[in-house]
């Protein structure tokens, strides 16, 4: 058996909500919240008085191939669209069912489907573990973000090693340091192995992505002086021994 529903969410009564009872003795919260009047079921818990709002995107529940129960997010808000992903997931435990793929492949495959933002708050805490200030934690997340965001990397199969180093070679255009470009680089690596070691990548795709020396800085390449130039250093140098003579 498999549906579709929204799940209840209970929240806290709004502050100023007004509890008004319907004929058939349900009761209401009728609060204010942007200049418009919203409403909500409004029950009384074991901890205390609470709205009952429903999730805005549908839920799915359904048997996967070993039999476990499965309930998961479709992300849509629209029935047609949550029915057509809920279809997919059960013609993939049917797949599992005839050999074609294992338990193991399929989770692996689902796991790299996922949003790189609902991983980080994992990976965060992965760095918490590590001998990391919480200074290099925050600068790591942030410069994993802005990649995200500046190479559209919004699943994990989005990461793509091409458009990271046009990204990174842009930026040394821009004027980055040879440093701070490795230090992207190095914290996209980081979050990938960790990835990879949680099954939530088959491999790492920056992995070739190449350091730059950083003892040569892109920014200031140095070149040998002109003849013009030598001739006005060497002027400068007699007139400077000259005055320290007087």
């Amino acid at each position: 058996m498999s549906r579709l529903y929204k799940k209840p969410l209970y929240r806290p009564v709004p502050v100023g909500a007004t509890i008004v009872e319907a004929n058939d003795g349900t009761k209401y919260a009728v609060w204010l919240a942007g200049g418009r009047e919203k409403s909500a079921k409004y029950i009384e818990t074991e901890n205390g008085p609470r709205i009952v709002e429903e999730s805005q995107v549908y839920i799915a529940r359904y048997t996967d191939a070993t039999g476990r129960f499965r309930e998961r997010s479709t992300g849509c808000r629209d029935l047609r669209a949550a029915e057509h992903k809920l279809n997919s997931w059960l013609q993939e435990v049917d797949k599992v069912k005839a050999g074609i793929v294992s338990q193991d492949e399929l989770e692996v495959g689902q796991k790299m489907q996922g949003k790189i933002a609902d991983y980080l708050p994992d990976f965060e805490w992965h760095l918490k573990t590590k001998p990391a200030t919480a200074n290099h934690i925050l600068s790591t997340l942030s410069r994993i973000k802005k990649v995200c965001i500046a190479c559209h990397f919004t699943k994990m199969t989005d990461m793509n090693a091409d458009l990271l180093l046009r990204w990174l070679q842009v930026q040394i255009d821009n004027g980055m340091g040879a440093r701070t470009r490795n230090s992207y680089r190095e914290s996209m690596n980081t979050f990938c192995n960790w990835a990879v070691a949680k099954g939530y990548l088959h491999y790492n795709p920056f992995k070739k992505v190449p350091k730059l020396r950083e003892g040569v800085d892109v920014r200031h390449e140095r070149r040998a002086l002109t003849g013009e130039e030598i001739a006005k250093l060497l002027k400068a140098a007699e007139e400077h021994d000259h005055y320290m003579t007087l």
